[in-house]
């Protein structure tokens, strides 16, 4: 989904539910709304604005009572869900003791021109560099994976707080519009990741999150080169996990 059709989606779900009582609302957000607050009356009446920080992760800020929850909004067939420089994403990983192997592998994959800074002649497509790295990228999986501090510290990054120090961070996760949608916690996604098993992944990946460049320009015509410095976060399976979650774990 374009952001043009993103930001009418959280205008629409605003409107939908911001000075609205309870019982006024659709059967969808009645549904997702008394899964993240304790509901007690029919007559409860809820506010909803859009965040106040830009590129935060929240989109909006939904009100019940004195509780806020800030949630982040996801519709389309999308998969992405967080974007940021390399060097930015391996400071990172170095914080959180990633080995220098490591992350060699993964500059060595994000350029796929066998340099550390992209300054190759020759520029490998995706496959031809995932076949290339095939014994470092499944060595990389291995480390990335086995630690559970780092997997925590990953999701917080890319699905709640974002690479800054916002005020605002997200506490749930909503994908569809006003008339149908999944919404799920922090706590429940955290949960389900930190249990699951993602070594059937073959991409470089931290739990199901796969990562890689945002544009690779293999003909070298560098429309925005300031591109091949920036890192796709994507959660292929977003939708169905989301479903999955929502039915599985406790809120």
């Amino acid at each position: 989904m374009s952001s043009i059709m993103g930001f009418k989606n959280e205008d629409e779900i605003i409107k939908a539910i911001n000075k609205k009582r309870f019982f006024r609302l659709n059967n969808n957000l009645k549904y997702n709304l008394r899964k993240i607050f304790e509901v007690t009356s029919p007559f409860a009446r809820f506010h909803a604005k859009k965040c106040e920080e830009k590129y935060c992760k929240p989109d909006i800020a939904i009100t019940y009572k004195s509780q806020t929850l800030y949630v982040s909004i996801k519709s389309g067939h999308s998969t992405t869900i967080h974007e940021e420089y390399l060097k930015s994403f391996i400071l990172f990983l170095r914080e959180n003791g990633i080995s220098t192997e490591t992350q060699k592998t993964i500059v060595l994959f994000h350029y796929g021109d066998g340099t550390f800074d992209g300054s190759g002649k020759k520029r490998l497509s995706h496959s031809e560099i995932t076949i290339s790295l095939a014994n470092k990228i499944k060595k990389a999986n291995i480390e990335l994976n086995s630690n559970k501090n780092l997997i925590e510290n990953f999701i917080n990054r890319v699905l709640f707080d974002g690479n800054k120090d916002f005020k605002e961070r997200a506490d749930c996760i909503y994908h569809g519009k006003v008339e149908l949608g999944i919404i799920c916690t922090k706590k429940q996604i955290m949960q389900h990741i930190i249990k699951k098993n993602f070594s059937h992944l073959n991409n470089l990946h931290i739990g199901p999150i796969m990562f890689y460049p945002y544009a690779r320009y293999l003909d070298f015509r560098d429309t925005s080169p300031q591109k091949r410095n920036i890192v796709q976060f994507s959660w292929p399976n977003l939708v169905a996990d989301l479903e999955y979650i929502s039915r599985r774990y406790e809120y």
